[in-house]
């Protein structure tokens, strides 16, 4: 039987992300733009290929998210290419015998701001006051299509936070010209109950990149669950102990809220929040027992891992990466890409919004695989880490991705474990 209850048993079955082909962005037509592309998928594809290699010498059996051959599948109307599916951790997990994962192959999940930008681009609309305005477009939609359906404060309140004084006139100016049915579709064909991004996937049976991972799921016996909102990067599992990251957005929603869907979803475990700026694999990483690595240490480390020695890593913050700060006003401080110009820069910010999320929430040097107690798969060098592993008899495996900073994934967002050998304990029983 296919389970995972300690990730730091010894691995048996992972999956892998994937990023598309060079030749899927010869669609860009400056040329420097199109290069940086192109770099970026042909070094992607090279540093996954050496993280497979490492894990192969261990036998652990790699399973790769799908893309079918004809780069048009992944085309949208805006004439721009969907994200890859690079970080299978932020949508799939083996927690126990039970593996979770997006539900919405069966129901076309829509990316409503997404689609929206779409509608703007086949408008000839301007797009400079867009990230001003969207949350007013969505709200605007959201009472245009569901009439009388309240809102919640709350929901509101994150719906309009950004907005200008004048931006509900602005808004009525611009849907005065876009087509409201098409948007009226949008909303109806996505979640009613859901607005903003709901997946950086959108896709049907054929694009739907978990293909492959399902078979052997299924042909293995294991029960699948399909929810659309597990976030896995924002999971730390510890036996019967499930350990939950509160981020911003859900500190300011209801916590008890999430925490009593966990509990419904988990019933047989002990669930845990903790307050997390990022997903939790960007923040702290319970290595083996008895070790966690941390750049920012939690008040409750100590009371919750009693003797457990707890590294702090210093000098990880952003502000100690300078090609990082030279770039920082070209990507509103949310990725850097190495030798990019600012034509690629302009692009991205153009028409991939939702390619780049916040990458200075996440300290690449926690953001490790666990191969087993002896063996773990790490971006780079750090002293800290090294002598925290020499200590333990800890071997690091070093696999360079380099582009972590662009896809704000290192080697924990990219993969996700399928199977475990041994069983599940406590984390009593884990305490050292």
């Amino acid at each position: 039987m296919l389970s995972v209850h300690q990730h730091w048993d010894p691995l048996k079955v992972a999956a892998v992300g994937r990023c598309y082909p060079p030749e899927y962005f010869n669609y860009i037509k400056n040329h420097k733009t199109r290069d940086v592309f192109h770099r970026i998928a042909e070094q992607t594809e090279e540093d996954f290929q050496k993280l497979i290699s490492v894990l192969e010498k261990f036998d652990v059996k790699i399973l790769r998210l799908d893309i079918t051959d004809n780069p048009d599948d992944y085309m949208e109307d805006s004439g721009v290419m969907r994200y890859p599916p690079m970080v299978p951790r932020d949508y799939t997990a083996m927690i126990g015998n039970k593996f979770y994962m997006p539900g919405n192959k069966f129901g076309k999940n829509i990316d409503v701001e997404r689609e929206i930008r779409s509608i703007l681009k086949r408008s000839s609309l301007s797009m400079n006051n867009l990230s001003d305005m969207h949350k007013d477009i969505l709200q605007y939609v959201y009472d245009l299509t569901f009439p009388g359906r309240p809102v919640s404060p709350t929901t509101q309140a994150m719906l309009l936070k950004s907005c200008k004084k004048d931006g509900k006139e602005q808004i009525r100016k611009l849907m005065e010209i876009i087509d409201t049915e098409d948007l009226k579709n949008v909303i109806l064909q996505g979640h009613t109950n859901t607005i903003g991004k709901t997946s950086k996937y959108i896709h049907d049976d054929k694009t739907y990149p978990f293909r492959t991972l399902e078979k052997f799921l299924k042909d293995n016996g294991t029960e699948i669950v399909y929810d659309q909102y597990i976030t896995a990067a924002n999971i730390t599992r510890i036996g019967k102990d499930l350990f939950f990251g509160l981020n911003n957005i859900v500190t300011k929603m209801n916590e008890d809220n999430f925490v009593n869907k966990w509990k419904r979803l988990f019933p047989d475990y002990n669930i845990h929040p903790v307050s997390s700026p990022g997903h939790n694999d960007g923040v702290y990483c319970p290595v083996v027992p008895g070790l966690i690595l941390t750049y920012k240490q939690p008040e409750d480390y100590k009371d919750t891992f009693p003797d457990w020695e707890i590294v702090t890593l210093e000098g990880e913050g952003w502000d100690k990466v300078e090609p990082f700060l030279q770039k920082k006003g070209k990507s509103k401080g949310r990725y850097w890409v190495p030798d990019a110009g600012d034509d690629f820069y302009d692009y991205v910010n153009e028409w991939m919004d939702d390619w780049v999320t916040y990458v200075e929430e996440t300290v690449f040097d926690v953001n490790m695989f666990v191969i087993d107690e002896k063996n773990v798969i790490v971006n780079g060098h750090n002293d800290q880490v090294f002598d925290a592993f020499e200590r333990r008899g800890i071997t690091p495996h070093i696999v360079n991705f380099r582009h972590r900073y662009f896809w704000d994934g290192g080697l924990h967002c990219i993969t996700t474990d399928i199977s475990r050998e041994g069983e599940q304990k406590s984390l009593a029983q884990c305490n050292v």
